[in-house]
């Protein structure tokens, strides 16, 4: 343990520089607070913010009390969760006529796979990587298309009701004195505050049940300390009086709901299971019956919404010729943006060009490695009744190919049988595929002349369920202590806090009045770095994929983390303990690998600049198994904006990903994570009977971590208010 000390030591020295220093002296006035996902906006040679502009913002900004522009972009929300659920059950590819010469598909066989070999299809919204889909959701689109949407406000920061007290409390000082009275109707401007303290009561247990979730307050005070009781409203303009709780909301449109729409359509509902649109459960085709044009009507002049629309729909019995009967009562429905008639009717509507969209939206069925069967919902979901209705589809896919058995759809060919079996494991049960899932577009599969077939080895569907979930940083302490292993969690949390502890207590001997609630991020990402370290030492899985190695692992590249999430005294004191020659991070983890380490009856290890990130090698090919970079040269490299733990013979999925860093992206300023295994009850191997349930507990888990993003004042010109917390 005096090696332990010896590194606090050393981390309280260090600590103790410029970076800190520059952390109180006002710096932060620029840059906004460590964790509340805003841009930095430079100052101008006249001392004035320039303007940074994001052009898909400032396409759906017209004003802030009358939100978008007609005609304009909408800026997506973020989608915070995604499953992949991988099966026991198997599918081949098999000759139609002749020998069968059944092949095992490749992970993720698509349109352009080539032979079926490994790695050789492309992910792309145009050439996807699915067997099939389930009905449930939309197609991949191109840029510029055009649909119809809700006409509201653009989101703002606004106030909330309810009597109870605000989950995350953010308290910001102004630079110079101010008073209320002088400040009344004006504009924040850059520079102007400095955030100085936050606190999540989500985080303090004496506080259950006594705050609203996802709502904010803010404070503002004096360099002084005193009160300043305004608020901002949405037009950011200071206003009086302290609102004790708000919340991301919309703001006021222009709108009348006193007055008609500008067009008003009427469309036709007919019953057809060739139909292409979902309604009450059934397929059904939806047809345009007549518009009329209310600016083209005299006696309606100033009598409708320019630039909205209506939308009606009738059962086609309601309809004659091109208006609807006499009495009868438009459906209770809209169309969403996937194509889909929804529950409710929404009066005005906006014509709308979307961006592209990558990925559809409905459940995907995909080929994973040896050939298995695998799920995966192909974006990322932050509406609880959305993802359940994908993941119900991908139980009843299960159900569909278990009702296969037993009927003329069952594969009796004893050539293909005997060449399955000559595989090892079970036969279990062979089936053609479903024909209700279509797989029209994997045009090489046909144009060598074969079909798809499922070998059922287990009719439960007994599956690996993998989360994938974004998060800020500050939570992953949270997401640890929900699924990660109880000996990492103890090495990561004490590792991470001493070195976390140590930065605090070298920042307040400069700076007693320090808040460590501004460091938060940089907590977290020592808790994280302290993660990986311990499972390479400890947990390499020797001869799998380098993934295997994580439980917790990081779809974000731990650079892009490092650049994006942490402000610039976080970054600066990541980068003084990597660079100290006491190297802290080694010293701290050393004792604590090694007790785990003899737990596994492992040889003790000292951790030094050349030592290499796994202890033992990684990766199914013997050619390019690797024992990984040096552990320094990796935390090197996270300082110059590179992770040298992803690409090359390393997964593609770990760190292959980019921090958002636009306002309205989804994931925006958050770090994606990828949930591999779990210490809930019943860990995270299901049947396909709780595969739903399993989602909900990881949902309602994450529900804990997740927040819209307010407004940062900070950041006068940009607007980051987006709807980033999930929704049950």
């Amino acid at each position: 343990m005096m090696q332990r000390a010896a590194g606090n030591q050393v981390v309280a020295q260090i600590l103790a520089s410029r970076a800190v220093s520059q952390a109180e002296n006002g710096t932060r006035a620029r840059e906004g607070p460590p964790h509340s996902g805003q841009a930095q906006v430079a100052p101008s040679t006249q001392g004035r913010a320039q303007r940074r502009v994001d052009p898909r913002r400032e396409a759906t900004r017209r004003d802030p009390a009358t939100g978008p522009a007609p005609g304009t972009l909408v800026v997506p929300v973020q989608r915070s969760l995604k499953f992949e659920i991988q099966t026991g059950n198997k599918v081949w590819a098999v000759k139609n006529i002749g020998d069968p010469d059944p092949r095992l598909l490749p992970r993720k066989y698509a349109a352009t796979s080539k032979d079926y070999a490994e790695g050789s299809g492309e992910e792309r919204g145009d050439k996807p990587t699915y067997l099939s889909v389930g009905r449930m959701g939309g197609p991949a689109r191109r840029k510029g298309q055009v649909t119809f949407v809700k006409a509201e406000g653009a989101l703002v920061t606004e106030a909330a009701k309810g009597s109870k007290q605000a989950q995350f409390v953010r308290v910001y000082q102004f630079k110079k004195q101010a008073k209320a009275k002088h400040l009344l109707g004006k504009r924040v401007v850059a520079g102007q505050l400095t955030l100085v303290r936050q606190t999540d009561r989500a985080e303090v247990p004496a506080m259950a049940g006594r705050f609203d979730p996802n709502t904010f307050e803010f404070r503002y005070l004096n360099p002084d300390g005193s009160r300043v009781n305004v608020h901002l409203g949405p037009d950011r303009r200071f206003k009086a009086g302290h609102l004790a709780k708000m919340k991301v909301g919309r703001s006021a449109t222009e709108i009348d709901p006193k007055k008609a729409a500008q067009f008003v359509e009427i469309w036709k509902v007919t019953e057809d299971t060739r139909g292409t649109v979902e309604f009450d459960g059934k397929m059904a085709k939806v047809q345009l019956v007549s518009v009329v044009n209310n600016a083209r009507k005299p006696r309606q002049k100033r009598a409708f919404n320019p630039g909205t629309w209506q939308k009606l729909y009738y059962r086609a019995s309601d309809i004659k010729g091109r208006k609807p009967v006499s009495g009868a009562v438009p459906l209770d429905v809209h169309m969403d943006t996937e194509g889909r008639l929804q529950e409710g009717q929404v009066k005005f509507l906006w014509k709308r060009r979307l961006a592209a969209a990558k990925e559809q939206t409905a459940i995907e069925v995909q080929s994973e490695h040896g050939g298995f069967v695998e799920f995966e919902t192909p974006k990322w979901f932050r509406d609880w009744a959305e993802l359940e209705e994908r993941l119900q589809e991908a139980v009843d896919i299960t159900r569909a190919m278990n009702a296969q058995r037993g009927t003329p759809r069952e594969v009796r060919e004893r050539a293909v049988l005997d060449k399955i079996r000559q595989q090892p494991g079970a036969l279990g049960k062979v089936v053609e595929w479903p024909a209700a899932l279509s797989t029209a577009h994997l045009t090489r599969l046909r144009a060598d002349k074969r079909r798809l077939l499922v070998q059922i080895v287990d009719d439960t569907w007994k599956a690996r369920i993998q989360a994938s979930e974004a998060i800020p940083l500050a939570k992953y302490g949270s997401l640890l202590r929900r699924h990660e292993r109880p000996e990492i969690t103890g090495i990561a949390v004490d590792a991470g806090d001493a070195l976390f502890a140590a930065a605090m207590r070298a920042a307040r001997r400069r700076n007693p009045a320090i808040d460590e609630s501004r460091f938060a991020n940089l907590k977290g990402f020592l808790q994280l770095v302290s993660t990986y370290i311990a499972r390479g030492q400890v947990l390499a899985a020797e001869g799998k994929p380098a993934k295997f190695s994580f439980r917790l692992m990081a779809r974000s590249n731990f650079g892009s983390m490092y650049q994006q999430l942490l402000s610039s005294q976080e970054r600066a004191l990541f980068r003084s303990m990597v660079s100290d020659p006491a190297d802290p991070i080694l010293t701290e983890l050393q004792p604590l690998v090694n007790d785990a380490r003899a737990r596994r009856t492992l040889p003790p290890i000292t951790l030094t600049r050349a030592t290499l990130f796994f202890s033992k090698k990684v990766g199914t090919d013997p050619g390019e198994a690797t024992f990984g970079p040096e552990i320094h040269k990796w935390l090197t490299g996270i300082t110059k904006g590179r992770d040298l733990l992803s690409g090359g013979a390393f997964s593609g999925a770990m760190g292959s990903r980019k921090v958002a860093d636009q306002p309205g992206d989804k994931d925006f300023k958050r770090a994606q994570f990828e949930i591999r295994n779990t210490i809930m009850p019943g860990g995270n191997l299901r049947p396909a009977s709780e595969w739903v349930a399993y989602a909900k507990a990881i949902f309602d888990s994450a529900l804990e971590r997740a927040s819209d993003t307010p407004d940062d004042p900070t950041t006068p010109t940009i607007d980051e208010s987006s709807k980033t917390g999930l929704k049950n």
